[in-house]
């Protein structure tokens, strides 16, 4: 069974604002490890300090750049041109965004888990950019015009509402299983979680990873049915099961690893797997497979490490579907946080403002997340996101006071109705153009 933690403790915007201003601060005090010319850059005073730059790029939406520093600068008279912020712009590295986002989300204590675990979903998205003849292009199927993407790959925590750490690809697909073990490796997440994951990751590489790192893992796999999956060569029994496996992993061909199948999984050179060279010729993978009905005739089956102790069979079903909080929350990086708007065509400036947005994202869920809202009405109910985010985005620039934003938050709630479903459409969306000067 599993057992639901909540914190009783709440922090207020106040706190959450110090927070990310000290995150904000600390980070600076090694600007130059996040400007073009660590001798020279952010040296000298300007209009436009390393501080005030960062806090302008985080109030990004979806206006024009002279809107947006309209909208940011009070006072017209310190208000730089657009040609001075496209300038100071190109000096700040776009990684600095993503080392205020790792201070900011370690520093809470009253995170949601289960069973002691944070569950954490990765998948990736496609980011529609302005156009520019490089590798971010993309040819339309059916002989329509090329356009630009960049695909991110992020990891979510589907309790707590934020994204730990991101990484920004060309548009190609083809390597999600690798990315995630690039995540795994910068360790920007809390030891004891549960990676969830889709079937774009069955991975024999990735599950090694997993192993090795001491992680828990739950990966949708192809089913049992399936020719080119995990699960080809496993016995299995129809309707849900649940067993535990051991595969042996190898690059040699001998008559034996032909005969048993079942027992041995053949990697080619082609193949990247890390934990088979010179010195180790088999590696050994023991997993747990459950396999589960999700409608009447559909099942779904997952592959695992976890142990029959922590979690049942029937616990799985409700487990993996956390995982579908990260598609609303990438619904909500683009549509409403604005990054289907962006404010240059250099790619290390989209790049830059990516970040920031999904620094911005984390920020508002957390305030949103620690103001409590009385339920005693027939659904549950739930701040409106959209509402939120503007007004946070007034009360960051001084502009709202804290009380006033507790009220407005509280004021425009929606209902959270768990019964309702509705099928996914998928439609195709260009870039949004803006009126403003690329650079």
């Amino acid at each position: 069974m599993m057992k639901h933690s909540n914190s009783n403790i709440y922090y207020s915007p106040k706190k959450i604002k110090k927070i990310l201003n000290q995150s904000i601060d600390f980070t600076l005090e090694g600007i130059q490890c996040f400007c073009h010319d660590p001798i020279s850059n952010f040296t000298r005073n300007r209009l436009l300090p390393a501080r005030i730059l960062i806090d302008s790029i985080l109030s990004f939406s979806n206006y024009s750049t002279a809107s947006e520093m309209s909208h940011f600068f009070s006072d017209c008279t310190d208000m730089p041109s657009t040609s001075a912020m496209c300038q100071r712009r190109q000096l700040l590295d776009p990684a600095i965004f993503k080392r205020i986002n790792n201070l900011f989300v370690h520093s809470f204590a009253n995170y949601r888990t289960i069973n002691g675990y944070y569950i954490l979903a990765q998948d990736g998205s496609d980011v529609n950019i302005p156009f520019m003849d490089d590798d971010t292009k993309v040819k339309s199927d059916g002989g329509g015009k090329p356009y630009c993407q960049y695909h991110v790959n992020a990891l979510y925590d589907c309790l707590n509402h934020i994204f730990y750490d991101w990484s920004i690809d060309a548009s190609t697909k083809k390597r999600e299983a690798d990315a995630l073990i690039s995540i795994i490796n910068h360790k920007n997440y809390p030891q004891n979680s549960i990676f969830t994951a889709d079937r774009g990751y069955e991975n024999y590489n990735l599950l090694a990873y997993f192993i090795e790192n001491n992680l828990k893992f739950a990966i949708r796999v192809k089913d049992i049915d399936t020719k080119s999956g995990i699960m080809t060569n496993i016995k299995t029994k129809n309707g849900t099961f649940d067993m535990n496996v051991t595969r042996i992993l190898t690059r040699f061909q001998s008559k034996e690893i032909k005969a048993h199948k079942d027992k041995y999984v053949f990697v080619p050179t082609t193949s990247r797997f890390d934990f088979l060279g010179p010195t180790q010729d088999f590696y050994e993978l023991s997993f747990r497979i459950v396999r589960f009905k999700i409608t009447d005739d559909t099942y779904e089956t997952i592959i695992t490490n976890l142990s029959e102790d922590e979690f049942q069979l029937e616990d799985f079903k409700e487990l993996y579907h956390y995982r579908w909080k990260e598609e609303t929350a990438f619904n909500k990086v683009k549509y409403t946080m604005g990054l289907v708007y962006f404010h240059a065509k250099k790619r290390k400036l989209i790049q830059q403002e990516i970040n920031a947005t999904f620094l911005m994202y984390n920020v508002s869920e957390i305030i949103i997340n620690n103001i409590e809202i009385k339920q005693n009405r027939k659904y549950r109910y739930k701040a409106n996101f959209a509402n939120a985010v503007t007004n946070i985005r007034l009360y960051l620039r001084n502009l709202l006071k804290e009380k006033n934003l507790i009220s407005r938050i509280k004021k425009f709630l929606v209902p959270q109705r768990p019964e309702r479903s509705y099928e996914r459409a998928i439609k195709p969306k260009s870039c949004q153009p803006l009126n403003y000067r690329t650079s």
